[in-house]
Order: C-alpha cells, then sequence, then structure tokens
C-alpha cells in the first residue's frame, strides 16, 4: 500500500515511522503541498516502487480533497496534477481499479472525477466545458461558497497557480530513504536502548559502524520489492 496524504491531519495516522518495507509507505506531505512538489514524491518515491513490485492490479482512491479549494485539507494541488498521476498508473499496469474518495466542495469533486473518467478512457481532460456541462456546475449549491469562480464553472482543468518555491526533491530523497532504511534503523535502536544498561552501544563498535554504512548505502539505492502479493495500493 502506498499512501501519500496531508501530514498531521485526520485521523492522524500514516506517519512515516509507520512504514513497512514491501508492505506500506506513507508519503505525509507538509501543508501547501504544491503540483511541482507532489510530482516530485511521485516521481521519486512512489513510481519507482511500483515499476519494481510490478502488480498486476492497481486499486486507486481518487480523493478530492487534495485539490485547491477543498475546506479538508490544506494542500494546494491541481486537479490535473492528479490525472496525470493516474495517467503514468495507467500506464504501468492496465488492470486499474478507481475508486472515489474524499472531497467535499462540489465543483472540484465533479470536475476532478470527470476528469478522472476522461483520462482512464484515453481522452484528454483538457477541455472548455459545453454548455449542458456548465449549466449542471452552475445548479450546484455550498453553503460555504455562494458562487464559485468563473474558471470552475466553465472548463473541467484547473488554471494553473503561480509557481512557489518548492522543497520536494531533498524531502522525497528523505522520504526514499527512510522508507528502505527507517524500520532497520529502528530496530537497531531498540538494541541499543537495551545495551545502555551494561554500558555498551552498537554505535560504538567498528564491525556494526562498518555493517551500517553498507546497509545505508543499498537503501539509498533502493531494494528490489519481493512479489509476494501482487496487487498494489495507492
Amino acid at each position: 500500500m502506498i499512501s501519500t496524504h496531508e501530514a498531521k491531519r485526520w485521523p492522524f495516522t500514516g506517519g512515516l515511522s509507520e512504514n513497512i518495507i514491501d508492505q506500506q509507505m506513507n508519503i505525509p506531505l507538509l501543508k501547501n503541498c504544491n503540483n511541482e512538489e507532489f510530482n516530485l514524491f511521485m516521481e521519486d518515491c512512489v513510481f519507482p516502487a511500483l515499476a519494481r513490485f510490478a502488480p498486476e492490479a492497481i486499486i486507486i482512491q481518487g480523493g478530492a480533497d487534495a485539490v485547491c479549494d477543498d475546506p479538508l485539507s490544506r494542500l494546494g494541488l491541481s486537479n490535473y496534477t492528479l490525472w496525470n498521476a493516474v495517467k503514468r498508473l495507467k500506464e504501468m499496469c492496465d488492470k486499474i481499479i478507481l475508486t472515489g474518495g474524499g472531497g467535499y466542495n462540489p465543483w472540484t469533486v465533479a470536475r476532478l472525477w470527470a476528469g478522472f473518467w476522461l483520462v482512464l478512457n484515453d481522452r484528454s481532460p483538457f477541455i472548455e466545458l459545453p454548455s449542458g456541462a456548465q449549466r449542471g456546475l452552475e445548479s450546484l449549491s455550498w453553503q460555504r461558497k455562494l458562487r464559485p469562480s468563473r474558471d470552475l464553472i466553465t472548463q473541467l482543468y484547473d488554471t494553473p497557480p503561480a509557481l512557489k518555491n518548492t522543497y520536494a526533491r531533498p524531502l522525497a530523497l528523505h522520504h526514499s530513504i527512510f522508507y528502505w532504511f527507517g524500520p532497520f534503523l529502528t530496530r537497531l535502536q531498540r538494541i541499543n536502548s537495551l545495551l545502555r544498561g551494561a554500558d555498551l552501544s552498537l554505535w560504538r563498535c567498528p564491525a556494526m559502524s562498518s555493517f551500517m554504512n553498507t546497509q545505508f548505502d543499498k537503501c539509498v539505492r533502493g531494494a528490489l520489492m519481493p512479489a509476494q502479493s501482487r496487487i498494489f495500493w495507492l
């Protein structure tokens, strides 16, 4: 299972410490994560792990609460960023199940999911909406917002936001290293804590230091994921 989600938001699970090698990869995104940053996480973490696993089928939970203008999250993704992610996943595996998910702004939810349908059917979602679709969106109501911006009515794709400073490249590398190396390091730390009572330390042992450097190098390069269960959750 791979999960990209906002850090420190409900249900307050899915932290890096919960990662399990070959079973679970959590990628908690920081507040205001933008398109460029999300794409880097996908390129550096998700797609390589998926390629190594070579799944026979992919189940995608297509939540809309990561999109701009959704009231639940504090992320800043455009709908076309999620469309592109699904398009890439579809290219990597020909058996896709795409479900709906969170999303609380009726205009952004409707546009995101309509775009998902087009992507799955090999059609471009970058379209201006016909008059019938515009009337349907105009008929929607939401107590948080009396009237949506005009582009939420006239076009399916979000207007690209202004480019912000990105921080994802070092964070994506950090996530990759932690996913492979973190659980192994945690176990060694637990062993080391048991040795402290005898005034011993794993970290002061030259053989252990050499072993740790070797293992860390392997983890940075990435390990092959065994194909024990070939259904991959995202």
